[in-house]
């Protein structure tokens, strides 16, 4: 990218970092009240307050929230710094996690699941983070926009012989096309393609349903 591409990334990176660690604070302060209200249930004599078995269930469901807030803003806090180096190790098993994670909404709005397989050994790449990003993401949204709901997608992360990743799919296609034929004639598809050509990778599709992101474990720059 150009330098005017660089600024105005990282300038939504550092304003999206600071916002989250903000948001974090505020978390910390619910979960610590929550925490002193559920103190103070717990040395309420039991019939004194007729309600407490309700407000016990309700500062538990907060407490849940507030644990899903802080793995949130802390997936995206980290996403957010992704545009801190041009060029940098990128640990794919922590990327494709954490991309699933942050897309999570988007394919449950087309009732789709998104799950990850680690590799036993973490296999790292020398490259471009936000890239590595967006082109997982991108393989990702392949998936999601053209299969039914109540699909589910699976990528599995690969060491060796090269880092890559492999989604593949339980679920019928959203249309009467071939999934294979309505992916690869997507848009979704198209920006896939270019954003790996960047990364001096490729697109591979499997024999099953499925394909590949195939990467270089050091881009050359």
């Amino acid at each position: 990218m150009d330098n005017a591409e660089d600024r105005e990334i990282r300038f939504f990176g550092r304003v999206a970092a600071g916002f989250t660690h903000e948001l974090k604070n505020v978390l910390a302060i619910v979960k610590e009240t929550a925490g002193l209200m559920e103190d103070l249930l717990a040395v309420t004599p039991e019939g004194v307050f007729p309600h407490q078995p309700r407000f016990q269930r309700g500062i538990t469901t907060i407490l849940e929230q507030i644990s899903r807030g802080v793995e949130l803003s802390t997936r995206m806090n980290r996403f957010a710094h992704s545009p801190d180096h041009s060029v940098a190790q990128v640990d794919l098993n922590e990327t494709v996690d954490q991309v699933c994670l942050l897309a999570e909404r988007f394919a449950r709005v087309k009732g789709v699941t998104l799950s990850v397989v680690p590799a036993e050994k973490p296999p790292t790449v020398l490259s471009c983070p936000v890239k590595v990003l967006l082109s997982i993401f991108k393989a990702y949204e392949c998936c999601w926009t053209h299969l039914a709901s109540g699909a589910s997608v699976l990528g599995t992360v690969v060491s060796d012989p090269q880092p890559m990743v492999k989604l593949t799919w339980s679920g019928e296609a959203a249309g009467s096309a071939d999934l294979r034929t309505a992916v690869e004639s997507s848009a979704e598809w198209k920006e896939l393609e270019e954003v790996m050509g960047g990364l001096q990778g490729k697109v591979a599709w499997e024999e099953g349903p499925g394909f590949s992101l195939v990467l270089p474990r050091e881009a050359s720059t």
